[in-house]
């Protein structure tokens, strides 16, 4: 098994950050820590996310698949949706 970081650069988290990147600010809204249930819609269907941080970058689930990578470096943010 590869073995890597659990870190980001927190540098780039910053305020101005989620003001320029409304889209992050929706993930980290929607986003719940492993161990407290999932939320659902009325229909039955997952709603929140997990949140998994490797070297450098997030990636963001829901139901268990991946939804968006956020990568999160001294140099970039930048993000890649799966729709």
């Amino acid at each position: 098994m590869t073995r890597f970081r659990r870190s980001i650069c927190l540098e780039q988290l910053t305020p101005k950050a989620l003001e320029d990147n409304p889209w992050f600010r929706e993930l980290l809204l929607r986003w719940h820590p492993s161990g407290k249930p999932s939320e659902r819609a009325p229909e039955g269907r997952v709603t929140s996310l997990r949140v998994g941080i490797r070297d450098g970058y997030l990636t963001f689930y829901c139901a268990g698949q991946q939804i968006a990578y956020v990568k999160c470096s001294e140099r970039q943010f930048f993000e890649k949706a799966h729709y």
